[in-house]
């Protein structure tokens, strides 16, 4: 008189019996377990230090994931250096354009390029 009951509950998160379990952990509990877009498939995305299918090797990281982290990181790195400069060449033209105007109209602090003693 026992009842089954089945859910469907759409994630992020792989479903856990998809995913390795060592230790009498899932992903040996140096990872999570997520449904990679990539594969189509639940597996488990392991913490730093850790890789393998099972996340149980421990050392330097050689996941996919980590290497487009890296990848993505730099670009982004690049992006803020380039805004950075952009928007200081903007500024000094812009600067640039104040100061003619203004010896346009006084010609005063023209000469005072020239004759900075004499004004």
């Amino acid at each position: 008189a026992h009842c089954h009951y089945t859910i469907t509950i759409p994630s992020w998160y792989g479903c856990p019996t998809q995913c390795p379990i060592s230790g009498r952990h899932i992903c040996a509990g140096n990872g999570h377990c997520k449904y990679d877009t990539d594969s189509q498939a639940s597996r488990c995305f392991c913490d730093n230090g850790f890789y393998g299918d099972d996340c149980s090797q421990q050392g330097a990281s050689k996941s996919k994931s980590t290497t487009s982290n890296g990848g993505s990181t730099a670009v982004t790195v690049i992006i803020i250096i380039l805004f950075v400069v952009s928007l200081a060449l903007m500024v000094t033209v812009f600067v640039m354009i104040r100061q003619v105007k203004a010896y346009k109209a006084d010609a005063s602090n023209y000469l005072a390029l020239f004759y900075p003693y004499f004004v």
